[in-house]
């Protein structure tokens, strides 16, 4: 089943904060625009920060857990 992306929008003071609070594994810059790749303790995230200092942060929700017993029938 395909989980749904999250995204949020920030402006520069909210993804300043973001960032310091998570471990960032990589970054690349193109055209204006910075693609960072991050983690915190519960998930992996990307934010794509824009030339005017607004942001994206993309996400996937965290998976519930599947039963994955098989009933008898």
């Amino acid at each position: 089943m395909k989980q749904k992306l999250d995204y949020r929008h920030v402006d520069r003071g909210e993804l300043a904060d973001y960032l310091a609070q998570r471990d960032i594994l990589s970054a690349e810059a193109m055209d204006g625009s910075h693609v960072y790749r991050c983690r915190d303790q519960q998930s992996e995230t990307l934010v794509v920060a824009l030339p005017g200092g607004d942001a994206l942060i993309v996400s996937v929700p965290p998976a519930l857990p599947v039963d994955r017993r098989r009933r008898g029938g």
